[in-house]
Formats: structure tokens, C-alpha cells, sequence
């Protein structure tokens, strides 16, 4: 957990740091590897006699098949919103860099950031760019106004010819990146952690940025806290008081705000940089921007009736109307 007070950036970037047992850690490595499994001994000797007959036939037919479970996934998108561990969903509008996740214990104290940018646009702010740090490498992704890029330790990728160009083994800290152009206005970059389908996925679309985190596990991030809240029960801590939840999601917010003392994870410096504090819409703007939209609701409605979750369709009706732009459902 954080200290009470935040320590100094030599102190977040350890001096050496052990590659990682599931991957090799040399940036461009050629990707995860997995531990070979483990060699089952035969048994001492033989069993004393064949056993009994198998009792009656089953009664029911051939079991059924396993239904597979929905992946778990946690993050920020949109106006912002966010949703935390617990799956609670609230909203924080403040405009400046935020730390949506921070977790030191990652792979054996390796580490792991991951950060966001939000930026205002006429009456409404969203995520523009995200970053994420592993162990002393980096990985960042910028939606259209950002520069719709990438950058990997801080170096641009191609955006042009990224459909072509794009290195298969391309990994942050041994993890292996994935790259996939959804449309000519959305991508998708999937971080695969390894194990049970856990993986950190950076999607864009127009202006936009999406992070998610997907099939968490316990091992890899318990005692993480940030924007989602402390892991694995959501709980809504401050970063200097994290034994009290705090209910105002502003004040959460700004408590949240990357520091000037926290590592720079960003390849560029813009908008409100700590000692300056988040600039706050406020609720008056927030309403007016809905009343001056062009779309109405029942519009917006049918533009995010595809959208099976009931929340997450809720969340796509006012990012529609605050964008006065239908399209916006397809960043869902």
C-alpha cells in the first residue's frame, strides 16, 4: 500500500530489478513463456487387485458442458467512467493526469502503474491517453486528439504503417503485446499477462481511450489501490488515509491525481501538473451539456440497444448525448 506520504521518483524505480519468472524481461524478446509443468512420479508399487465394478449407469444422460464464465473486467472509459473492482461504477470529470491503478507488488515487486489522461472538450472531459509502466519499461497509447500513437519506453511506434509494421514480439518487461486495428477509427492493444486469460487491454476510438483490466488474479493484484479502488474488495480509499473509504468520488478523484513526486510515465507534459489541482466541471455545466445535446434520449437509446449490460448501456446513452454523435455507442 502507499505510504502515508508519496515517495521520491529514485525510490518507485528499483536500482535492479529481477526478470520476471513467467517471462523473459529483455524488451523484444520474443514473448511469454510458459514453465515446463511437473513430472508425475509412478506409485510405489501396484494396487492390491483390480477394483469393483463401476456402480449403475448414470441416470441423467452425458453431463452438460461447462458454460464458460464471463471475463471479470474493471477500468476506465467515456465521460470518464469508471468501474471498480467490486464492479461499482461512478464518475470523476476532473481534468488532469490520474493514477488509475497502482500496484508494487506486481510479479514479485516488479511493479506496475498504469495511468490517465483527461482532457476537456467543449462542455465534457474524457481520457485522451494512457499509460501503463512494468517493472522500468513502458507502454502508452493516445487516442485521434492526442495523436491517435503509441509509444513504447517513451520511443513512437509507426502509427501509418502499424497494421504492417507492427513486431510480433513486441512486449513491455517480457509481456507480450497484441495489436489489432479494429476500424480505420479504433484500436486495440491486448497485454497478455499469462495466466487464466489475465491480460491489460488499451482500446481507442476517435478522441477516445479505454483501459481494462481483465481476469485479475489475486496473486498479481492484491494490495493494489488507485481509481478502481484497493484490491480484491473495491473498497474506495484515499491514497494518504487508505484505512477510511471515502464517499465524495470528487475528493476521491483528486486524491488521485498523479504527483510531482510519482514516477513521469507520460512521453509529454500537458494540461493541470500537481502542485495545480484537477479542474472540476461543475454541476451546473454538466447539466447544461445534456439539455444543449441534439440527440434526444429515446435516440440514443436505439443507437446503444445492442449493449447487453444494463449499466454499461446506461453509461453509452450519455456519452452519446454529451457528444451529440450516435457513433460514440460504438466505442462500447
Amino acid at each position: 500500500m502507499p505510504t502515508a506520504q508519496p515517495t521520491a521518483l529514485g525510490s518507485v524505480f528499483p536500482t535492479a530489478i529481477s526478470t520476471p519468472t513467467r517471462t523473459p524481461s529483455k524488451y523484444n524478446g520474443g514473448g511469454a513463456k510458459s514453465m515446463p509443468p511437473s513430472i508425475l512420479q509412478p506409485t510405489s508399487s501396484p494396487t492390491s487387485g483390480p477394483t469393483s465394478l463401476p456402480t449403475s449407469s448414470p441416470t441423467g444422460g452425458p453431463t452438460s458442458t461447462p458454460t464458460a464464465q464471463p471475463a471479470r473486467y474493471q477500468g476506465a472509459n467515456g465521460d470518464p467512467h469508471f468501474k471498480t473492482w467490486s464492479g461499482e461504477r461512478y464518475d470523476f470529470h476532473g481534468i488532469c493526469d490520474l493514477m488509475l491503478l497502482s500496484n508494487p507488488k506486481f510479479n514479485d515487486n516488479l511493479g506496475m502503474d498504469i495511468y490517465i489522461r483527461s482532457k476537456k472538450t467543449k462542455q465534457w472531459s474524457f481520457i485522451s491517453t494512457a499509460v501503463i509502466r512494468i517493472g522500468v519499461e513502458t507502454f502508452e497509447v493516445s487516442g485521434r486528439k492526442d495523436g491517435d500513437a503509441y509509444w513504447v519506453n517513451g520511443i513512437e511506434g509507426d502509427v501509418e504503417g502499424d497494421d504492417i509494421l507492427w513486431d510480433e514480439r513486441t512486449n513491455i518487461a517480457g509481456y507480450p503485446i497484441k495489436y489489432q486495428r479494429v476500424h480505420s477509427i479504433q484500436r486495440e492493444y491486448v497485454i497478455n499477462l499469462g495466466e487464466s486469460n489475465e491480460k491489460i487491454i488499451f482500446k481507442t476510438w476517435k478522441d477516445f481511450v479505454r483501459v481494462d483490466v481483465v481476469n485479475p488474479r489475486d496473486e498479481d493484484f492484491t494490495g493494489s489501490m488507485g481509481l478502481i479502488g484497493s484490491y480484491p474488495d473495491g473498497t474506495i480509499v484515499g491514497r494518504f488515509n487508505p484505512l477510511s473509504s471515502m464517499k465524495d468520488r470528487n475528493a476521491f478523484g483528486q486524491e488521485w491525481q498523479v504527483l510531482s513526486s510519482d514516477p513521469k510515465l507520460f512521453h509529454s507534459v500537458e494540461g493541470p501538473q500537481y502542485p495545480a489541482r484537477c479542474v472540476l466541471p461543475t454541476k451546473s455545466s454538466l447539466r447544461r451539456r445534456l439539455s444543449k445535446s441534439e440527440i434526444s434520449r429515446e435516440d440514443a437509446e436505439v443507437s446503444c440497444s445492442s449493449i447487453t449490460d444494463d449499466e454499461e448501456r446506461d453509461l453509452c446513452i450519455f456519452d452519446v448525448m454529451a457528444t451529440n454523435d450516435k457513433v460514440t455507442a460504438e466505442a462500447y
